[in-house]
């Protein structure tokens, strides 16, 4: 398991989305902190992108249904 994880969700409002980091501990669980709020979609990959980067972390997008990692 990856010791951190970037997440790329959907907005509650439909149009924009979030990005998280999710530091992930030994144990099992995780800590998410916000990194890009109710952003379009461009800048929240770009985000997305930019702290994998930083953290050497997958990228998961969290709409779709299969577990693959970007």
């Amino acid at each position: 398991m990856e010791s951190y994880q970037v997440r790329v969700e959907k907005h509650w409002g439909g149009k924009n989305y979030n990005v998280s980091l999710v530091s992930w501990e030994r144990n099992g669980s995780g800590m998410t902190s916000n990194r890009a709020f109710d952003v379009p979609y461009n800048k929240a990959m770009k985000e997305a992108h930019r702290q994998s980067e930083l953290f050497n972390a997958p990228i998961k997008i969290m709409w779709e249904d299969d577990d693959e990692s970007i």
